[in-house]
C-alpha cells in the first residue's frame, strides 16, 4: 500500500522528529506516533494535506486549519488539555506536534449498555469540566477526542473545529452548525452560548460514562427518545434514566435542560453534591492519585462472554437487531486463544512459550475471563496505569487458525451482517452504528508469533462505545472450542 505521508519530507526537509506508527486518520489528515530527535519524547504529530482539506467533501480551508493551531496554542499547559508542542508546513503539507496521550481513548475502556462506576465518572466529569472550562469552545466535545495519558488523568484532543468564544472576559455567540448528532445541544441550529453548548455535550458525556450508552440519536423531534425526555423532564422514572441515582440525575438534569437561559453553567455544575462527594481517585491536584486502582476499576467492566451466542444478545439489547441481522453461517470449528483460564485441550501444542508468556501478561485478556474483576497475578505485579489498563485497544483477540482461515471467516460475517466492505491490505468496513452516525474502521490480521494470530478491529471513525458493540457483536458470531 501507498504510504500516505511518502511526500512529507520532500515537502518540509526538515522535520525534527522520526515517524512512527499510525495512531488514527481522517479523510485528510494522520495521526502518527513520533520521537523527537533531540529530547527523545514520544509525540502525537498530526499531519494535514493540505491540497486534499481545501478539495474534500466537508475540507476546511488554510484559514481553518490556522485558527485550529492557534487556538491549541491559546489553551497553554492545561493539565486536561492535549499539550501543543509546535508546528511547520510546506506547500503541501503541514504538521502539528501534540503530546502523546499515553493511556489511549478513554470511551474504548467503557463496556457499552453498563458504563463505569460512580465515583470514576465523577473523577472523569470533573476532569472534563477543567478542561473545557478553558475560554476554547470546543464543539466536538465527545468520546472520540477525549483521550487519557500515562497515569489514567482525561486530556482533551482535537481543535479542529474549535472557536474562541470569549476573549477579555466578553463572550460572543456563535452559529456554526457541526458537531455529533448525539452530543450537541438542540439550540446549536441557531446562534448560540458556546458555553452552554459545551454544558449541554458534557452532560451528554456524563450520561455516557454513568450508562454505558447515549440518550438519543439527536436533540430535535426526529428523536423519539429526545422528545419523551422533554416531555417528561421533571418526572423520568423510566429506562434508562430511572436506573441512575436521584443526585446524579438532578445534575444530569441541570446540565440537559432544554432552554439554555436556564442551564447550569459548569463552574456551578462542580458546586453540586454529586461532584463533591469524597473520591479515592482525585487528587487536592486534580490529578490521579491512585492511576493502578482506577485502571483495575475501568478493566473489572470490560468483558466478553465467550459462551453467550448472538440470540442471547439479541434477546437482551433488540436494538442490535435493528443495525445488524441474524447471520446463517456454516458451521465451522474455531479455536481461539485466551491466555491463561480458556486455553482449549485441542489446542496445537506448537505455539512457543514465549509467546504464551506474552499473551498471558497482555492486559487486554482479562476482558475475556469468566470470573469477575481483573486477575490478581494481573494487578500484583502492576507497576503503572498501562500494567492493567492498555493503551492499545481493546477490540483485538487472537487465533491459532491461519490468516487466511480467518480472512474467509471474518468475510463471511461481515457479509451476513450486512456490513460494507473494501478488501485491501487490511479489511476496510463502513456502516452506521445504532444512533445513525458513521462508524468505519479496519480489520487486521498480524501475525504475533509461532502459529498465532492477532485480530484487530481498529477503528477509523466514530464512537469508541459503538465500535466496542460492533466487534463483541462480530466475535460472538465466532464459536470457540
Amino acid at each position: 500500500m501507498k504510504n500516505p505521508l511518502e511526500t512529507l519530507r520532500q515537502d518540509i526537509p526538515n522535520i525534527p522528529f522520526d515517524i512512527g506508527s499510525e495512531l488514527g486518520r481522517g479523510a485528510f489528515a494522520y495521526v502518527n506516533l513520533c520521537r523527537d530527535n533531540h529530547s527523545g519524547r514520544l509525540l502525537a504529530v498530526k499531519f494535514i494535506n493540505k491540497l486534499q482539506a481545501t478539495k474534500s467533501q466537508g475540507g476546511v480551508s488554510m484559514k481553518q486549519i490556522a485558527c485550529e493551531v492557534a487556538l491549541h496554542q491559546l489553551c497553554g499547559d492545561h493539565d486536561n488539555v492535549v499539550s501543543f508542542i509546535g508546528t511547520d508546513e510546506g506547500n503541501i503539507w503541514r504538521w502539528i506536534a501534540m503530546e502523546y496521550a499515553e493511556g489511549g481513548d478513554l470511551f474504548d475502556k467503557i463496556e457499552p449498555d453498563v458504563g463505569v462506576d460512580n465515583e470514576i465518572a465523577q473523577f472523569y466529569f470533573v476532569q472534563l469540566v477543567n478542561g473545557v472550562s478553558v475560554n476554547i469552545y470546543g464543539k466536538d466535545i465527545k468520546p472520540e477526542n477525549i483521550l487519557l495519558d500515562a497515569n489514567g488523568n482525561l486530556k482533551i484532543a482535537d481543535f479542529g473545529l474549535a472557536s474562541l468564544y470569549r476573549l477579555k472576559g466578553k463572550e460572543r455567540l456563535l452559529h456554526e452548525v457541526c458537531g455529533s448528532p448525539p452530543y450537541v445541544a438542540p439550540e446549536i441550529v441557531m446562534k448560540y452560548s458556546g458555553s452552554l453548548v459545551d454544558t449541554w455535550s458534557c452532560g451528554i458525556v456524563l450520561f455516557v460514562l454513568l450508562l454505558g450508552n447515549t440518550p438519543w440519536d439527536e436533540p430535535t423531534e426526529r428523536s423519539r427518545e429526545f422528545v419523551h425526555f422533554a416531555q417528561h423532564f421533571h418526572n423520568l422514572d423510566f429506562e434508562p434514566w430511572n436506573r441512575l441515582e436521584p443526585s446524579a440525575l438532578s445534575l444530569i438534569q441541570s446540565l440537559l435542560t432544554i432552554d439554555p437561559n436556564n442551564r447550569i453553567c459548569l463552574d456551578k455544575s462542580l458546586q453540586h453534591s454529586w461532584v463533591n462527594r469524597p473520591n479515592q481517585f482525585l487528587g487536592t491536584s486534580g490529578q490521579c492519585r491512585d492511576p493502578i486502582t482506577l485502571a483495575t476499576s475501568l478493566m473489572a467492566k470490560m468483558k466478553v462472554d465467550l459462551f453467550n451466542s448472538f440470540s442471547d444478545e439479541i434477546s437482551e439489547n433488540k436494538e442490535l437487531g435493528t443495525v445488524f441481522s441474524q447471520p446463517e453461517l456454516q458451521t465451522r470449528e474455531v479455536e481461539f486463544l485466551v491466555i491463561p483460564r480458556f486455553i482449549s485441550a485441542s489446542q496445537p501444542t506448537c505455539v512457543d512459550i514465549d509467546t504464551l508468556t506474552s499473551l498471558s501478561e497482555d492486559p487486554c485478556q482479562s476482558q475475556f475471563s469468566g470470573t469477575p474483576g481483573v486477575p490478581e497475578s494481573l494487578t500484583q505485579r502492576a507497576q503503572k496505569f498501562q500494567d492493567v489498563c492498555p493503551s492499545e485497544r481493546l477490540t483485538r483477540f487472537h487465533s491459532l487458525l491461519p490468516s487466511q482461515e480467518l480472512i474467509i471467516i471474518v468475510l463471511e460475517i461481515l457479509q451476513a451482517m450486512r456490513v460494507s466492505v473494501l478488501q485491501s491490505d487490511a479489511l476496510r468496513v463502513k456502516l452506521m452504528d445504532r444512533r445513525k452516525c458513521p462508524l468505519h474502521g479496519e480489520i487486521c490480521i498480524v501475525g504475533i508469533g509461532k502459529n498465532v494470530n492477532c485480530v484487530k478491529f481498529v477503528k477509523r471513525k466514530g464512537d469508541p462505545l459503538e465500535w466496542r458493540r460492533f466487534f463483541k457483536v462480530s466475535f460472538l458470531f465466532v464459536p470457540c472450542v
